[in-house]
């Protein structure tokens, strides 16, 4: 046995001159660049206020370079003793996210997740002003007035035999801001009532500029669907906003506020059970009750997809929800990266079975930093159809 205060020598392996020591200490990097990562997205998931969020983000930030430093040992001392159990950690959440990727990329479903079964792509950049987009829009492969007008089809089964051919408009986080522009959202909104679908249906984030609620009746206001116009709020609907204000304005347009109640529609071949939810930043799931009991055909719509756990358990036929983007940036091979979600980039955007639930993820139409790789801006028409649920 060592005498106390002797340092054991490093193994092979361990040791500065190996080839392996770089490569293994490059893997712990990784790994806490990926732990990093996913603490910020989880913390941006819940109902924080944005300014605490903005100093958690950061402090993060600003400790990648000085726990990098200690992973990989070259800070004054020895470090070593201190940094070996999340020198472990971070190999073990980087072992399990390569395990998560690879099970989402080759997922036989992955083709229908991420497709659509008709799409088309019209370029917005005529509809602009703002000279921050139009710089944006320059750089090499950004997406952020490329707008992808797609065509899914939503299977729910024998539930959905007498609503069959049923359309759904999903609009998600428009963003209303000078950056984007009025002419901007009134094209998306012309180009949604073109696909003239039954139902439109609105999942958060609506307004970040409190001017821009003098938009409203020249945008969303226009929206016309046979079964009437839904919203719900988001996070960023009352970040600068009252959002009691903004659901007024909203209501006085035409649109009807799902946000915490139930809404049971005669569709004209059945009944469709409609409620919605902004948790975690509006009210509680406690406020629709027993939704859906047992009703054969439901759907909520949500901001966050992080609600699938609720719908699963109670067996929502259709979630509708939006919130992250789809990424905005989609890494080549590794897809996306940051989602503010407890689930990361699982549910980044697409379609999903969870159970008997559907969620489509919508990636939505806008955002704050008017920056997209890989991930168009999205509206989308679904259609719900009796086929078996993939």
């Amino acid at each position: 046995m060592a005498a106390p205060g002797t340092r054991i020598p490093d193994s092979r392996w361990q040791q500065r001159g190996c080839p392996l020591n770089g490569l293994v200490n490059l893997s712990a990097w990784t790994g806490h660049l990926a732990l990093t990562v996913t603490l910020v997205n989880r913390v941006q998931a819940t109902a924080l206020d944005y300014r605490l969020l903005r100093v958690i983000k950061l402090f993060l930030l600003l400790s990648l370079p000085l726990a990098g430093l200690a992973l990989l040992e070259q800070l004054p001392g020895n470090t070593r003793a201190g940094t070996r159990p999340y020198w472990w950690l971070c190999h073990g959440w980087l072992a399990w996210l390569t395990l998560d990727w690879t099970c989402r990329r080759f997922s036989p479903l992955r083709s229908w997740r991420d497709g659509a079964d008709e799409t088309r792509r019209i370029d917005l950049a005529a509809t602009s002003s703002s000279r921050l987009v139009h710089l944006c829009q320059r750089l090499p492969g950004n997406q952020v007035l490329q707008l992808e007008v797609n065509h899914k089809q939503m299977p729910l089964g024998s539930a959905a035999s007498e609503m069959a051919g049923l359309t759904v408009t999903h609009l998600s986080d428009l963003h209303f801001s000078d950056q984007m522009g009025k002419h901007y959202y009134e094209e998306i909104c012309e180009q949604a009532n073109q696909l003239s679908s039954d139902m439109i249906c609105l999942s958060g984030d609506i307004v970040d500029q409190d001017h821009c609620r003098e938009w409203l009746p020249e945008t969303l206001g226009t929206l016309r669907a046979r079964l009437g116009v839904y919203f719900v709020l988001g996070n960023h609907d009352d970040r600068h906003l009252d959002p009691d204000r903004l659901g007024e304005d909203l209501a006085s347009c035409g649109l009807i506020n799902l946000t915490g109640r139930n809404n049971l529609l005669d569709t004209g071949g059945g009944e469709l059970l409609l409620a919605g939810t902004g948790v975690p930043w509006h009210g509680s799931l406690q406020e629709l009750g027993a939704f859906p009991g047992d009703h054969p055909l439901s759907l909520l719509l949500s901001h966050s997809p992080d609600t699938i756990g609720w719908a699963r358990r109670r067996g929502v036929s259709l979630l509708l929800a939006g919130h992250l983007h789809g990424g905005q940036i989609r890494l080549p091979l590794i897809g996306p990266v940051v989602s503010p979600s407890f689930h990361g980039v699982r549910f980044s955007g697409g379609r999903y079975r969870c159970g008997q639930t559907l969620l489509h993820v919508s990636r939505g139409v806008a955002g704050m930093q008017p920056l997209r790789w890989n991930c168009c801006p999205e509206l989308t028409q679904l259609e719900l159809t009796c086929e078996l649920l993939p």
